[in-house]
């Protein structure tokens, strides 16, 4: 029997550099700053592909804790990371629980952020309480979360690439 694969994407077009973007989402230490639900967070390992953090959070009402690992880290362009341990239910609900963001260029100083969530339901139970709950639950969240992102990068003083000649 195949098993079934959810993906599940949202996006928001942000008045910033693809490289502005990335920095923040790179910043595991920066999350609470601008993610309400992130409490605390701290990188384990190395910075990229293989690299820990891990999050207390606190997603709707339910406090816990995620140990994200990097899985994709082109620059300025992707970002990917699977829960590997959560205290939440995930991992015991889903396989390969993850989620991405994509970054796309769309014109100066705009770019375009799509966010992808990726699980597969264990068993019959969990896949009733996907079509019944976690779908839209998930999908509130990305688009929650790509609100606090645009609100920040937004926020954030801008830099002006020089060279720049006076006159």
């Amino acid at each position: 029997m195949l098993e079934v694969v959810v993906v599940q994407q949202s996006e928001i077009l942000i008045e910033a550099t693809p490289k502005a973007i990335f920095d923040v989402l790179a910043d595991a230490e920066a999350l609470p700053e601008w993610l309400p639900m992130v409490e605390r967070c701290e990188s384990r390992g190395p910075r990229g592909i293989g690299g820990e953090r891990v999050c207390e959070v606190d997603w709707g009402g339910r406090r816990g804790m995620l140990v994200e690992r990097c899985t994709e880290r082109v620059m300025r362009r992707r970002l990917a990371f699977v829960v590997d341990e959560d205290t939440l239910g995930f991992s015991k609900m889903f396989d390969e629980f993850g989620f991405a963001y994509d970054l796309v260029p769309e014109g100066p100083g705009r770019t375009r952020v799509r966010m992808e969530g990726l699980y597969r339901p264990r068993g019959f139970l969990a896949k009733m309480m996907d079509v019944l709950l976690m779908r839209r639950r998930l999908a509130k969240s990305r688009c929650d979360i790509l609100g606090y992102l645009k609100t920040h990068v937004e926020s954030q003083p801008r830099r002006l690439a020089g060279p720049f000649v006076w006159a």
